[in-house]
């Protein structure tokens, strides 16, 4: 009785205290990532990354001659081909194909307008020739611009993306997540400027990187009083500004009056971004993503010579989707909602133990996870590097990845019996005529290990190891 009392004296003292201890416990592992030697995880171990810390380092330190006060720390973001994919086609579109088909009178005649008939039918070829912006500016028109946002987070909530085949949360590149997180941790503000219309920004970009409305700045419709008519004498659509090219300086301004010291992009149409933010008289951090990774995203869009250039002269970091991304996507939601759950459980934890255990029990588990999230990322890198070695297996670098990929799989797969079964199939194999054939259904095997269960073995083969017949080299788009 008397050892019953002293624990029920000790909750009804201290649980309070114990409590917050336990949450401090969470939220040090949680952090630990902006703090430790895992920053960045995501990103390959490379220049681009050390530039990255090291400019963050550089402009947070209050005892660097390049401090930047956190008032000043304004980093800002692209969205589509910078945050999360633009193919086949921009989010937005896909946004407005789903409003066109919903909202738009089954009777209305625009539903025959070529424009829009493209976009409601998804033949994004056609709709690319014919041109987005009609159907963009008609499907946001059919909606409240107060309710906008919310019909984004709805669809969001409720669909998949059409070549992904998953949920569009699940689509943000996972190191640019990891960046978002970092420079918040280091007292950066994180805009993001984008020619998207804004209304559908706000929904997107706080639901899928938690910037809030006050730090978007996209296109926007007009006014029904400030619309012109047509020749038949019809409001039409149209801008109230557009937010693309050399306007994303101007629509940046009007949310705030500070400069950026780090911008993001992915295309020419960021360039005049990235140059308002080297016109600053400090340090200052620019990069373009080139989207050269067939494997990951099916596509390969590099960036145009002019955006090169650019960034050479001005000393912008040219980041490489297959080189500087070790991970293109990030772990499942389920994961995300498990740490949440892991802070309840620790506070329970602290009660009947002490802050010290649940300490200790939180940095286990996040050990563990971080653990689990390195080995998927090395499985995913050797699948990559067996895919895209294999595209163009005749060149002696190619050749180097290939065997260097193969090589690892003893140590990356180790315990994995079917995988190591045909890695000795194909190790006996090479030189022969069933090389090929053992190599295709390694790749495969290992695609449904890392969580591509739709692969097989003749996309594999008409796809993946011949890209010269289907690589799109489309033109880069201004977004």
């Amino acid at each position: 009785m008397v050892c019953r009392g002293k624990v029920k004296l000790r909750l009804r003292r201290m649980p309070m205290v114990l409590a917050v201890c336990a949450q401090l416990c969470v939220l040090s592992v949680a952090s630990c990532e902006s703090f430790g030697t895992d920053v960045l995880p995501s990103w390959a171990d490379g220049t681009s990354r050390q530039a990255i810390l090291g400019f963050v380092e550089t402009v947070s330190d209050p005892r660097s001659p390049q401090y930047v006060h956190p008032a000043k720390r304004l980093a800002v973001f692209d969205c589509d081909g910078t945050l999360w994919p633009e193919t086949p086609i921009y989010f937005e579109v896909l946004f407005a194909s789903h409003l066109l088909r919903g909202k738009l009178p089954a009777d209305s005649p625009l539903r025959d307008e070529p424009a829009l008939k493209a976009v409601i039918e998804s033949d994004w070829d056609g709709a690319k020739e014919l041109g987005l912006e009609p159907a963009v500016l008609i499907a946001m028109g059919l909606v409240d611009e107060r309710r906008l946002a919310t019909e984004v987070e709805a669809w969001l909530l409720n669909s998949e993306h059409p070549s992904f085949g998953v949920p569009y949360s699940r689509l943000v590149y996972q190191p640019q997540l990891e960046l978002i997180e970092y420079l918040r941790s280091s007292g950066f503000m994180v805009f993001i400027v984008s020619a998207s219309m804004e209304g559908f920004l706000h929904g997107i970009s706080r639901r899928l990187v938690g910037v809030e409305p006050s730090g978007v700045a996209g296109s926007r419709l007009a006014r029904e009083d400030q619309r012109s008519e047509d020749v038949a004498g019809r409001l039409l659509t149209q801008y109230e500004r557009k937010c693309d090219g050399n306007k994303k300086v101007d629509c940046l301004r009007l949310i705030t009056d500070v400069v950026p010291i780090l911008v993001f992009g992915n295309s020419e149409g960021d360039v005049e971004l990235l140059q308002y933010m080297s016109s600053g008289s400090g340090m200052a951090l620019g990069m373009l993503l080139s989207h050269d990774d067939l494997a990951r995203e099916g596509s390969a869009r590099p960036l145009s010579d002019r955006a090169v250039q650019e960034a050479k002269t001005n000393d912008w970091l040219l980041i490489s989707m297959a080189d500087d991304f070790v991970r293109l996507f990030g772990v499942s939601d389920g994961v995300r909602e498990g740490v949440v759950e892991l802070g309840d459980v620790l506070t329970i934890v602290a009660i009947l133990t002490g802050p010290f255990v649940a300490a200790l029990i939180a940095l286990g588990v996040e050990a563990r996870r971080r653990r689990l999230v390195r080995i998927e990322s090395r499985q995913e890198s050797v699948l990559y590097d067996l895919v895209r070695s294999r595209a163009a297996f005749n060149t002696p670098r190619n050749r180097d990845v290939l065997e260097s990929s193969l090589n690892s799989i003893p140590v990356v797969f180790r315990g994995d019996s079917e995988i190591c079964e045909l890695y000795s199939k194909a190790y006996d194999a090479v030189g022969s005529d069933d090389f090929e054939t053992y190599l295709t259904d390694l790749i495969r095997v290992i695609g449904v290990k890392v969580g591509y269960e739709d692969i097989d073995s003749e996309v594999l083969k008409g796809v993946f190891l011949f890209p010269s017949d289907s690589t799109s080299s489309g033109t880069e788009k201004a977004k």
